[in-house]
């Protein structure tokens, strides 16, 4: 009878240690995935201020080159 004991306890204890482990991994892969989705949107946000920035830097304006100093402008 004790036998049976400890094995019912020892299957009890590797459920719930599978439990755990299930949810722990699945908490570990949630916060990979927002930090991933954090790092896209803080490199998204650099690429458009650079591109701000070139654009005060270089006279803005928007489209295709024509004065004001830009690249290529007064050509």
């Amino acid at each position: 009878m004790a036998t049976v004991w400890f094995q019912n306890r020892r299957t009890k204890w590797r459920k719930k240690h599978a439990a755990e482990m299930a949810t722990a991994k699945r908490k570990q892969e949630e916060a990979a995935d927002e930090s991933d989705e954090d790092e896209d949107m803080r490199d998204d946000s650099a690429a458009k201020r650079l591109k701000r920035e070139l654009a005060a830097h270089y006279g803005g304006g928007g489209g295709g080159g024509g004065g004001g100093g830009g690249i290529g402008g007064g050509i």
